[in-house]
Formats: structure tokens, sequence, C-alpha cells
């Protein structure tokens, strides 16, 4: 059950990074970024699930918190 829940929690939040725009700047995942940044934003933004545009917000805010890898794909999407 927790990993069916787990496997729902992922898909919405992959969803959200690739359809939702930050205030600094549009993202739309690559396969690379969402590999990247999916860890980071079970971690940091869950609570703003399933508010796409909030846990976009919620990954550019916390810019400093970020895992090496995201914080790459984060600048180079513009943020």
């Amino acid at each position: 059950m927790t990993k069916l829940r787990n496997t729902f929690l992922g898909i919405a939040i992959l969803s959200s990074i690739a359809m939702a725009p930050t205030a600094g700047f549009a993202w739309k995942a690559t396969p690379a970024q969402r590999a990247a940044c999916t860890g980071d934003a079970l971690r940091l933004c869950a609570s703003y699930i399933p508010d796409e545009e909030s846990i976009a917000h919620c990954i550019a805010s916390k810019k400093s918190q970020l895992s090496p890898g995201c914080l790459v794909q984060v600048k180079k999407a513009g943020g």
C-alpha cells in the first residue's frame, strides 16, 4: 500500500514540476530534470501536493536546500 501511495505521489509531483510555471522561470521538465528533482520535491515540497503551481514555486524558493543535481537542472531551466 505504501509503495502504491508513493507511486501516485511521485506521479503528482512529476506532473507538477513538468507543467507549472514558477515566479522566476518556466519549468517544462525533461526526463533529466525529473530524475534529478523528484527526490527534492518529495523531501522539500510534499505539503504542496497536489497544487502543481505551489510545488514548482516551492522548488524554486528552496534552491539552497536542493540536491546538486536538481540545482543544476533548475539553473539550466533558467531558475
